[in-house]
């Protein structure tokens, strides 16, 4: 190899020197406040020095020259990251390109190559710092020389070989180790001032430590051998309530330790004193004098006399009583926020198995009565496991709209007069016929009313009342394989402050002790994580309920063995009045010669409606948007609107102001999938007749209809 290839490599190294003071005064000192302008000024810098490099190379021929410039670039991406590095690349490939020759295609590749590997290198291996930093920079180099020996075949090809022979040796040899020791150095400078900020920091955190020790009350306490107080402070002293002559010569085991750890902490106290060791810390409890407790964090020093003798223990001492209350309170809430982790888990896999199970059934059923022509037994089937899917669907629609209005204190209660007996009787006839039972053919099903009471009327919010009670027949049911279900109920108390007792009680699995304080909890299940059909809201919802109407419910369980349920509430007697049943509409509104207009954007719900009225001889009129719907009225009038309240175009609510606006004289029958008692309410006072909550029933249709045509 010639000499003069070894001389100007020495050259380079030596300007290359600059760099690493650049990088130790532009770029590790002023980690903590680099700018995109200092980012740039750097970069700036060090395309002078890689100019600089390339004006004194070793020279193979003449338009072909090498330098060290691939050392400085892959280095500065390796360092200083992609800015400085893209900068430097920028300004050398300029100048690299204002030089020409023969070499300068190969030139600009070296540029290019070095700054990606060492920008790269920097971006994907970022912990290279921490260990077997060697072998990196070391592999970084060859790496970097590698890839410039092959840019190498970029010469002119009657000098590729020549070329070749003469920097394959200090390309595998002299680069690489001119890149680790460069690179070594300016580690050295990041580790030096690493080091210089952690002093920095530690001398900054003693100082601190010191001023705060100088300014904490701390307390302080000596005990002779025998456990006399012989020393005390007064923080110690202002702390439990004592004066120093009460304590002066007192034992201290006897004054400040808890009874029932007395005995323990004197064995410790009379083990420390011999020991070699002279220090110890130890949290313990002491008892002020007005018999209030605070935990004190002790350091412990055993004080020996002349002969080595323990004679006494100096005690410095910190009140940590509120750090222990938190810490305890942050305990708590970790436990806390890890279990309500754990049961939203547990909720949205069971909310999603218990919306998409229903949906299975509706959209399967639905297609095969679309696909296929099933018998009339078969589609009867096929109906009923559809509308028993939609009404569970509903269910879970409904309890989280109620755990909302509980939540948001906007469940409200409609009192009315309530036929007690007609409730239970509803409530059995419902689950004795439903499917829930009839898959479960070993549980018998009993309902026990008392004989003494034949018309047990009062006054009550009937609807929540066995809302309630279908619940807790729900949960028994759920929970239950074989045995019995039972429910009824009783009137205790005296002739002033009478209460229905309601019982539902089964045979099934039980409710572990562990439970017992969570069961009316939202999302809890007594098997969580286990699929049950549900999502655990019942309970919850049932208990808001028994709170509003001024009752209160319980249970008594035992694991393995059933648990029956109770809940109380007043029981208000009224007068002679018509049951539910009777006033129940047994027949459909005579619609023949009516008009009804149908506003409503979504045309299921649209064909829905249309079906059921024209099935009562109405004449119905399709209105899509609020727009079409005013446009109608003021061409005729109809004897009815359905109005949905969100609507395109013009919303219902901006209808309803136009049509009170312009006095158009028709029964506006609101309908809506909010089911928030203050839709009803703004509704009600923007001049609907009367209202529906999307999903409704044939009756429910039947029911608004017969009320507006009555008016």
């Amino acid at each position: 190899m010639d000499t003069s290839i070894i001389l100007g490599l020495l050259q380079n190294t030596a300007i290359l020197l600059a760099f690493i003071l650049i990088y130790d005064y532009s770029w590790v000192q002023k980690k903590e406040k680099r700018t995109l302008r200092q980012k740039v000024y750097t970069g700036i810098v060090l395309g002078g020095i890689s100019i600089v490099l390339m004006i004194t190379p070793w020279i193979q021929f003449p338009g072909l020259v090498f330098d060290t410039r691939s050392i400085l670039l892959s280095l500065s991406g390796l360092f200083l990251g992609l800015i400085p590095t893209l900068i430097a690349a920028i300004i050398s490939a300029i100048y690299r390109l204002s030089m020409g020759g023969a070499g300068v295609y190969m030139g600009i590749a070296v540029i290019v190559t070095s700054s990606a590997i060492g920008i790269a290198w920097n971006k994907f291996r970022p912990s290279w710092k921490e260990k077997n930093q060697v072998l990196e920079l070391i592999l970084l180099g060859l790496a970097v020389h590698i890839a410039m020996l092959g840019c190498s075949f970029l010469v002119p090809k009657e000098s590729i070989r020549q070329t070749v022979s003469n920097i394959l040796l200090p390309l595998l040899t002299i680069y690489p180790a001119g890149t680790l020791f460069l690179g070594l150095l300016m580690l050295r400078q990041y580790k030096n001032w690493e080091n210089r900020r952690a002093s920095e920091k530690l001398l900054l955190s003693e100082q601190r430590f010191t001023g705060l020790l100088q300014n904490t009350l701390l307390f302080s306490l000596i005990v002779d051998a025998d456990g006399k107080i012989s020393y005390s402070n007064d923080p110690f002293l202002k702390a439990t309530g004592y004066s120093a002559n009460e304590l002066s010569g007192k034992d201290v085991f006897e004054i400040f330790v808890p009874e029932e750890n007395r005995n323990v902490v004197r064995e410790l106290f009379l083990k420390v004193l011999p020991q070699p060791q002279s220090f110890y810390n130890k949290e313990t409890e002491i008892i002020t004098k007005d018999r209030t407790r605070i935990v004190v964090s002790w350091n412990v020093t055993v004080i020996k006399d002349e002969n080595n003798i323990a004679s006494a223990i100096a005690c410095i001492g910190e009140n940590i009583t509120i750090r222990k209350k938190a810490e305890a309170e942050l305990i708590l809430a970790k436990t806390k926020a890890e279990e309500n982790d754990k049961l939203k888990s547990v909720f949205l896999t069971n909310m999603s198995h218990e919306i998409r199970t229903p949906m299975n059934a509706i959209m399967g059923f639905s297609n095969l009565l679309g696909e296929g022509n099933p018998d009339g037994e078969e589609k009867k089937k096929y109906v009923e496991i559809i509308r028993h899917a939609g009404d569970r669907l509903l269910k879970i629609l409904n309890d989280i709209i109620d755990v909302s209005k509980l939540e948001a204190r906007q469940l409200t209660l409609n009192p009315s007069e309530c036929d007690l007996n007609f409730i239970f009787r509803n409530s059995f006839e419902s689950f004795s016929k439903s499917d829930i039972l009839k898959h479960k053919p070993e549980i018998s099903f009993n309902l026990l009313l008392p004989a003494d009471n034949k018309e047990p009327k009062f006054r009550c919010d009937g609807h929540r009342f066995q809302q309630v009670l279908d619940n807790l027949i729900t949960n028994a049911i759920k929970y239950t394989e074989k045995g019995k279900i039972e429910t009824g109920y009783r009137i205790t108390g005296g002739t002033e402050e009478n209460h229905i007792e309601v019982f539902v009680s089964d045979t099934g699995i039980g409710i572990p002790r562990n439970m017992n304080e969570i069961v009316f909890e939202r999302f809890r299940q007594v098997e969580e994580g286990m699929f049950h059909e549900g999502a655990g809201l019942g309970l919850s919802i049932s208990k808001g309920i028994v709170d509003l109407l001024g009752g209160k419910i319980w249970f008594e369980s035992e694991p393995g063995k059933g648990t029956t349920f109770y809940f109380s509430v007043p029981y208000i007697k009224s007068g002679d009045i018509k049951t539910d049943k009777e006033v129940e509409l047994n027949s459909p509104p005579d619609l023949k010669g009516k008009s009804i207009v149908i506003a409503e954007d979504d045309y299921n719900s649209y064909y829905y409606l249309k079906h059921l009225l024209e099935s009562l001889k109405a004449k119905t009129i399709y209105a899509e948007n609020g727009q079409v719907l005013i446009d109608l009225l003021h061409k005729q009038v109809p004897d009815i609107v359905f109005l949905d309240i969100n609507m395109p175009v013009l919303s219902g609510f901006e209808c309803l102001e136009k049509i009170k606006k312009e006095r158009i004289k028709t029964k506006i029958i609101a309908q809506t999938a909010y089911a928030m008692p203050e839709e009803r309410e703004k509704c009600m006072a923007s001049g609907c007749d009367e209202y529906l909550v999307k999903p409704f029933s044939r009756l429910d249709v039947y029911r608004v209809i017969s009320e507006v045509l009555s008016h």
